[in-house]
């Protein structure tokens, strides 16, 4: 039989240089963190091996908790973060968008969680009305770091994201922080950019230079013609008023360069990336690219397109077909997790 999870414990310990003595109290949570990371990384394999055990390393879970001093303590099975998805919304939106896949899966059974980005918490109408001081200054690396904090909350929940929460749903599977992942219309990482005339025109407006660091005020012709276009006038007039916020320019621009950059030849967790055919702002072909550019073969990655869909695919009509989608994919994949989800 394997090592035991102390064995490993110990042995990962010092490994990284770590006392696994009774607790001195001198490693604070930060450093726990980062020891709890670099550890698992050195433990995957071996403790793959003990699946048989009743040890599910895939998901960070065990029937009990990790008794070493400075490891986090894991959840029971029953309460296992498998069942935990956060939904990551992108520009233009805020975790109003959301309401029918939570309402979706939680009736499936999963707990679901809806951070806002920074300045993006509240009604849509009000944060039109009165866009939050700063807005225009926010940068995606601050976007980055608030999801991410919610997420640490966590043992590898799994996570669904549009657009730049796409993007960011493949920057944090890339860090090994998720079970699995479905990144829809998401923006494609390291720069990636496509020649579709849609694509090249609704980036250049978001992204133009010359604005500075003046916010991008949506309205309703722009959400009309370019996020919601297969919708018609008054229905995507209706969607407007519900969900759609103004947004910084800056965290499109950041989308292409140092912060939306992503390591594609190394393992990953099953990631899903879906595309809508329609999409003005990311093309399904881009998508699809984003896809081909992951190349370890023995993670699991796969591109599913859906015809008549617009970059507001997750609230136009057929809207549940793509959720009942991403739901299929996460329970095909939640229970076989691939180890490289934390290597």
């Amino acid at each position: 039989m394997g090592a035991s999870k102390a064995n490993l414990g110990l042995a990962a310990t010092q490994r990284y240089g770590l006392d696994n003595s009774p607790m001195t109290g001198s490693i604070n949570l930060i450093d726990r963190d980062q020891f709890w990371h670099r550890a698992m990384r050195w433990a995957a394999p071996q403790m793959a091996s003990q699946a048989s055990s009743g040890v599910n390393t895939a998901l960070g879970c065990w029937n009990g908790q990790w008794r070493e001093p400075f490891a986090r303590p894991s959840p029971p099975v029953e309460e296992c973060s498998m069942k935990t998805v956060i939904f990551v919304h992108g520009m233009f939106q805020n975790p109003v968008s959301w309401q029918k896949w939570t309402s979706y899966f939680s009736e499936k059974g999963y707990d679901c969680v809806t951070p806002a980005w920074p300045l993006h918490a509240g009604n849509p109408v009000d944060l039109r009305e009165s866009p939050p001081e700063g807005l225009g200054d926010l940068h995606l690396h601050e976007v980055i770091e608030a999801i991410e904090a919610q997420v640490r909350r966590y043992d590898l929940p799994i996570m669904i994201g549009h657009s730049v929460g796409g993007l960011i749903t493949q920057i944090l599977l890339s860090r090994g922080l998720l079970s699995s992942g479905v990144a829809i219309n998401s923006v494609a990482p390291n720069a990636m950019i496509d020649l579709d005339w849609g694509f090249i025109k609704n980036s250049a407006i978001i992204a133009n230079p010359l604005k500075g660091n003046a916010p991008v005020l949506m309205d309703e012709k722009t959400f009309h013609g370019t996020f919601a276009n297969t919708l018609s006038e008054a229905e995507a007039a209706a969607e407007f008023e519900a969900t759609a916020t103004h947004d910084s320019r800056n965290v499109l621009r950041d989308c292409m360069g140092e912060d939306g950059r992503i390591d594609l030849d190394a393992p990953h967790a099953p990631l899903l990336l879906i595309g809508g055919e329609e999409d003005q702002i990311i093309p399904a072909h881009l998508t699809e690219k984003n896809f081909k550019a992951y190349t370890d073969a023995a993670s699991l990655t796969e591109f599913l397109p859906f015809a008549g869909r617009s970059h507001y695919i997750c609230s136009e009509p057929g809207w549940q077909d793509v959720a009942e989608a991403a739901y299929q994919f996460i329970e095909r994949n939640s229970a076989a997790t691939s180890v490289g989800a934390i290597i």
